[in-house]
């Protein structure tokens, strides 16, 4: 029941997060989002000693390695699988690398800012869905978007 609802209460985090124009309350959605991590990642592994003695009483067998094995190499498959189609949503539209990923007065120029990202912040050089794309993947950190300009300008 906690993991349904810390899963519930993420999912409305990140779309409420994806939808918002507020600096402040963007701080509070992803202090919720935060929060909500905390729950995602560690029921299950919280969970794991129980099964594992469950299947010992059940099997007579110490399997504890090939549990957390498995569970470590799911865990591990997850995150590639969502960074490789993320990065695969950004080739498929277009996307144009800088040609600098990160220079003195981009680290300098690109902090400074807080707040919405506004569409004139979006790189000239990439096409609609593309500036889609890099709005949505961009959305939790705006910052992320002010050091791509300042350092192709």
């Amino acid at each position: 029941m906690a993991y349904n609802i810390g899963a519930f209460s993420l999912a409305c985090c990140m779309i409420g997060l994806f939808f918002n124009t507020n600096a402040t309350f963007g701080f509070v959605l992803a202090t919720g989002i935060g929060f909500n991590l905390i729950v995602v990642y560690l029921v299950p592994y919280s969970m794991l000693p129980d099964c594992i003695e469950v299947d010992e009483m059940l099997t007579g067998r110490r399997r504890e390695g090939i549990y957390v094995g498995f569970f470590g190499f799911l865990m591990k498959i997850s995150v590639t699988l969502a960074m490789g189609c993320s990065n695969l949503l950004l080739k498929l539209t277009g996307y144009k690398a800088p040609s600098e990923s990160c220079g003195e007065d981009t680290v300098a120029g690109g902090i400074a800012g807080e707040g919405e990202v506004l569409d004139e912040e979006l790189p000239d050089d990439q096409n609609a869905s593309t500036k889609l794309v890099i709005r949505f993947l961009g959305k939790s950190n705006p910052n992320t978007i002010r050091r791509y300009n300042t350092q192709n300008k």
